[in-house]
């Protein structure tokens, strides 16, 4: 059994010119002998078990579960290996797996601080043996590990999955910090992923890409619990190019009111945007529904507004159903109207057709027993709304009264004008 479980738990090889490092790796081809020695943990509602395969280890699934912990298989035992923490890292997985579904791996700390870091990918099986990239950045500690253990997370694959190899490598990095955002820089690959955040401002657009030492970079991550606990966010941009939000986000940011998601992301981790109790808004620019994680919302009082081609598929793709109220991207905002005065008479105009206004009229009446005396000017609000569309902003306007004498529209100016004005200004 020896010769099957490699371990370079201090291995130094590296593969390419300044790329990665091979510092953790297992065969598990030819499978295991006697009792399995893995540490399997799983939900009793799924089912599972190990064995030992020819080509590997098999892992069974009763049934799929998206529930984080649903079934989970410990690889690499504590003091396996040691990570930096403001490392990135890299584990490529060798496997077969029985269906389409997420995989998920956790690197914890020795020291019981579990989800150290967490992150995913998505599988497309091929029906054959595959590898399966999944990416483990920002693990957000400042102490030095002394040792680590993975789990290899695979509830949602409802079958058997055999898994050949596992190994870890660590990536060359850079870091930088630009405009309230620290990235962590992919230098092989000339991408950026948002690592952690500071200085936040009410409304945060992402760039689609940065400048590092001269070098353009696509931002394609959201880390772990990057902008988590920031209150004063309300407003969140995500720019294409984006594939991947991690744990916890976007978790526990309470006044976040609006956030839009771009079409490039595949994956939305655990608790990414949960806890956030004043979402109102959550834009989804994908046709396809991303894969979700079904607690990466707590909120599903919020709108969620999908293109136009695609709300049958997110209102019957769970979690997404679970999402209160759906609406088209289509569906636009009302132009602001416009106040005027021709001819004696008070108009609204605006550049949306067929819109309906709101208006109201403030002023103050006096009176002293003989009658009312009217203002010299009338203070006006006015909004257009249209069924389908969202309500225009309010204009505000002063209109003189002597430009409206003629309030009736008869022609002269007289008595009955007066009282018109009088119930206009009453909301007669």
């Amino acid at each position: 059994m020896n010769r099957l479980f490699i371990l370079f738990a201090t291995a130094m090889m590296a593969i390419g010119v300044n790329a990665q490092t091979l510092i953790a790796e297992k065969d598990f081809t030819g499978g295991f002998e006697g009792d399995c020695p893995y540490d399997f943990n799983f939900s009793p509602a799924i089912g599972g078990s190990v064995s030992s395969d020819p080509e590997g280890v098999a892992i069974t699934i009763g049934s799929k579960d998206l529930t984080f912990w649903a079934a989970m298989l410990t690889l690499f035992p504590e003091d396996s290996f040691s990570l930096n923490p403001k490392g990135n890292y890299k584990v490529v997985v060798t496997a077969k797996f029985p269906t389409n579904g997420m995989l998920g791996i956790t690197i914890d700390e020795l020291y019981g601080m579990t989800m150290m870091s967490y992150s995913s990918a998505y599988v497309t099986t091929t029906g054959d043996f595959q590898e399966v990239e999944i990416d483990v950045s920002a693990l957000g500690n400042d102490f030095e590990s002394n040792g680590c253990e993975m789990k290899f997370h695979c509830g949602e694959f409802q079958g058997t999955t055999i898994l050949k190899k596992v190994q870890i490598y660590e990536m060359e990095v850079g870091e930088e910090n630009i405009d309230g955002l620290t990235y962590y820089i992919d230098k092989t690959n000339k991408t950026a992923a948002v690592k952690k955040s500071y200085q936040i401002n009410k409304i945060v657009e992402i760039p689609a890409t940065i400048i590092y030492k001269g070098e353009e970079y696509t931002v394609t991550k959201i880390l772990n619990r990057v902008f988590s606990g920031w209150n004063g966010l309300t407003s969140v941009i995500i720019p294409d190019g984006v594939t991947f939000i991690g744990y916890g986000a976007f978790n526990s940011c309470y006044n976040l009111q609006e956030i839009t998601i771009p079409a490039t992301v595949t994956v939305i981790s655990q608790e990414a945007i949960a806890y956030c109790d004043r979402l109102n808004r959550v834009t989804i620019l994908a046709e396809t529904p991303p894969l979700m994680y079904e607690n990466a919302f707590s909120n599903y009082n919020a709108i969620l507004k999908v293109p136009d081609a695609s709300m049958d598929i997110y209102k019957t793709t769970e979690p997404w159903s679970r999402f209160s109220e759906f609406e088209l991207l289509s569906k636009q905002k009302c132009a602001t109207p416009k106040i005027s005065v021709e001819n004696g008479k008070m108009n609204f105009s605006c550049d949306t057709e067929g819109v309906e206004y709101h208006y109201e009229i403030f002023t103050s009446l006096k009176g002293d027993g003989n009658g009312i005396k009217l203002p010299e000017t009338l203070k006006i609000t006015v909004y257009a709304s249209k069924e389908g569309w969202y309500d225009s902003a309010i204009e505000t306007g002063e209109i003189p009264l002597s430009a409206i004498a003629d309030a009736n529209g008869d022609g002269v100016v007289d008595a009955a004008d007066i009282v018109r004005i009088a119930n206009i200004i009453m909301g007669q």
